[in-house]
């Protein structure tokens, strides 16, 4: 029942378009269609000549494939589930030992250099490309409360671009994969990371209460914290979170979370 009237209570702020979020699009491309009353995915797809399969690919819609009043919706586009990664390719930045890389890493000497095919012992160059173990993909927020909120209306016109993940204030903000933190400050999306993982993709995070690791992080690293900073002070304390694949537009992360069980 919780989880019932958390729905109906987001969607209900989704509608009357109050701020809250960073990560937004503007209105108003052939490639979207914003949903109007009494309109259905089904619907929206015969008025575009498009399948309904392309549509709830493009916009993460999975279950029930439930579209609510003045949602923007991408007409087409990829699918995109961040998975576990198998080896990835490193390049070390300066002159260094496997032992110490093993380290940095949060892995054993011993996996390293089986994986590398070399000794314990190995030293390498600066511009010399090891491969690292593959990783679980972490959930960002433990035990976080969210649903399928990707296109929800926001003032000025604006459309959310990811999914909110709600907590108590303080609970710990993981990097999702292996990679380098970098962390931002801004009016909109307050205390933010910007993660460029291993695996190619680009993770951002908003709203937290404060920052933790930087710079070079495995993955479930602590980065930072649950709050309401930036434009979203005085809301529910929530983890704005976005995927962009290969660093490029963003995509839905609800399929992502719901497919590595967050």
């Amino acid at each position: 029942m919780k989880h019932v009237l958390f729905l109906v209570a987001f969607a209900l702020v989704g509608l009357l378009a109050l701020p809250g979020s960073a990560g937004y699009s503007p209105t108003g491309s052939h490639d979207t269609h914003v949903v109007l009353p009494g309109e259905s995915l089904g619907s929206i797809a015969l008025s575009h000549g498009v399948s309904e399969d392309q549509i709830a690919l493009a916009n993460g819609l999975v279950g029930d494939k439930v579209v609510y009043i003045g949602n923007q919706l991408r007409l087409s586009g990829p699918g995109f589930t961040a998975t576990a990664s198998g080896p990835v390719h490193y390049r070390v930045p300066s002159a260094d030992t496997l032992v110490h890389i093993a380290s940095h890493q949060g892995v054993s000497a011993h996996e390293l250099a089986h994986l590398n095919g070399v000794a314990e012992t190995a030293e390498f160059e600066g511009g010399d490309v090891i491969h690292l173990p593959g990783q679980a993909w972490v959930c960002p927020v433990d035990h976080a409360r969210y649903f399928n909120d990707w296109g929800f209306p926001r003032s000025g016109g604006r459309f959310h671009t990811g999914t909110d993940l709600f907590a108590p204030r303080g609970t710990p903000v993981r990097a999702p994969v292996a990679g380098l933190v970098t962390q931002v400050t801004g009016s909109a999306g307050g205390y933010q990371f910007e993660l460029l993982g291993d695996d190619g993709n680009t993770y951002l995070g908003s709203h937290m209460d404060g920052f933790a690791a930087s710079g070079r992080v495995t993955a479930g690293t602590v980065i930072g914290y649950v709050g309401d900073s930036g434009n979203a002070v005085g809301s529910e304390p929530h983890l704005h979170f976005q995927i962009h694949p290969d660093g490029g537009i963003p995509v839905n992360p609800y399929p992502s979370l719901l497919g590595n069980e967050c």
